[in-house]
This record gives C-alpha cells, structure tokens and sequence, in this order.
C-alpha cells in the first residue's frame, strides 16, 4: 500500500553498519521495522542516526506517530530514542520473538525548527 523507505550507516571503509526501514501503515501512522547494527558498533549512537533519518521519513509523509514491534531484548535500544512499550510481550506469530508494541509520538515543535 505504502512505499518503504530503507536507511543504512557505512563505517569508514564503507561496509554497512546498521539498517532500516519503515514505511507508512495507515494515514498518519508509520512503521520502523527491521533496524539492525552490527555488534562492534553497537552502542556508539548509530542506533540513534537510523532513527533519526527514520523521524524524518515519516515527518515527510505526515504522520504523527511511529510505531513498532522489537524483540524483547532491543527494547532498551527504543525506549532510549523515545519510544514507549505499549503492550505486553508476547511470542504467538513471531520468528523472534518474544516482542511488545512500542509508540511515540513525532514532536511538531521540533519539526519546525
């Protein structure tokens, strides 16, 4: 229905360090799904870059709020970049699961600045 829009950061050597993607599941609703950043360079704030490019997709489709389903051991990653947990866990259609919802709502002050 809605086009997605994949993201990555390149470390110096210009391999890939981390990916992700989203796109738009309802009118003003958008999806971050499948981030990803490789062991050695995870919490060095690319977890924050993906996100951030991942804010500003969605702020240009005009939507309102991201949401998203992490792994249960992610979740701190989330939270950390403003997300909050929005359901319990639960594994029941899940690959790797267990997981929750997690929301946020985008600021507009801080779009339009």
């Amino acid at each position: 229905l809605y086009d997605p829009t994949f993201f990555a950061v390149y470390n110096n050597s210009n391999q890939i360090i981390g990916v992700n993607s989203g796109h738009r599941t309802a009118q003003r609703l958008y999806r971050s799904r499948g981030i990803w950043v490789h062991p050695n360079y995870r919490k060095k704030g690319v977890a924050g870059i993906l996100f951030c490019e991942l804010f500003g997709q969605a702020m240009k489709e005009q939507c309102d709020a991201v949401w998203s389903i992490p792994r249960k051991t992610a979740l701190s990653t989330y939270e950390l970049y403003g997300f909050k947990k929005s359901s319990d866990f639960f594994d029941e259609g899940m690959e790797f699961g267990p997981n929750c919802y997690v929301y946020m709502e985008l600021d507009y002050e801080f779009k339009h600045h």
